[in-house]
């Protein structure tokens, strides 16, 4: 990540949790559903000491990492990711990554519809998104086994693919991802940092450069939602409310 790959912190941080989870079950030898509940318990930790929300962490780890909400699983997981955000607060402070506009509304019920259409652009395009990752895989194995690219060198080849170009698509991406929250980019803007950041995931994972998508997919997502808005926004200006209601829609249907 610090060095210029296109993807998230979440991923990695939810595979460290679960390895520590790991090795304590192994110190106190806990059995299988205890230590599932502790895995759920270091995962919501993580999480909500990555995004400083302990709420999301904690709905993560009970969606997600356990797929259950079992009522003896629910209070350790909520007192953990608690935890784990307190002592993000203390070290980095009380920072949230979004800072939203605050006149982001509906400017009236008849504008509902276009939701509908932006949420079936963005199954679209997180679709897209998923199956370039798959095929940027299968194109490097395939690269790698008929030109015998030693394991070592195929991060440094995506890296040398990246768009070096481009930094806004680089790295986790929070930056741009703030400016379409905040309607800082214009439609040409948005829609080409879309389609590059796709391929930049794709290299990236291809790669085996590392990391997750979940900080991509809010890039994308919000990128799309903000080319949506501000088309949407243009036909009908009378019934329309903020582009940037449309961006923090289009990052969560995305996502």
């Amino acid at each position: 990540l610090s060095s210029g790959g296109s993807t998230g912190r979440e991923a990695p941080v939810v595979h460290l949790a679960a390895v520590v989870s790991t090795m304590i079950c192994r110190l106190i030898r806990a059995d299988g559903i205890t230590g599932r509940d502790l895995l759920g318990c270091a995962v919501a930790a993580a999480v909500s000491a990555s995004f400083n929300a302990p709420i999301a962490g904690a709905l993560f780890a009970l969606e997600v990492i356990l797929r259950h909400f079992a009522v003896h699983a629910f209070a350790p997981i909520v007192i953990a990711s608690v935890t784990g955000t307190i002592i993000s607060r203390m070290a980095l402070g009380d920072v949230t990554e979004f800072i939203l506009p605050v006149g982001n509304t509906l400017s009236f019920y008849v504008e509902l519809p276009a939701f509908l259409l932006l949420g079936l652009l963005c199954g679209l395009v997180a679709v897209i998104l998923m199956r370039a990752i798959f095929w940027a895989d299968d194109i490097a194995n395939y690269v790698q086994d008929r030109t015998g690219l030693p394991r070592g060198l195929r991060p440094a080849v995506a890296g040398a693919l990246l768009a070096i170009y481009f930094p806004h698509i680089i790295g986790v991406g929070y930056g741009t991802t703030s400016e379409a929250l905040t309607g800082q980019l214009l439609f040409q803007e948005a829609v080409i940092f879309v389609c590059l950041k796709i391929i930049a995931v794709a290299i990236t994972m291809g790669g085996r450069m590392g990391g997750g998508i979940f900080s991509p997919s809010l890039l994308v997502g919000a990128l799309t939602g903000l080319a949506f808005g501000i088309v949407a926004t243009s036909i009908f200006p009378d019934v329309s409310g903020e582009q940037t209601l449309y961006a923090l829609a289009g990052m969560g249907a995305v996502a």
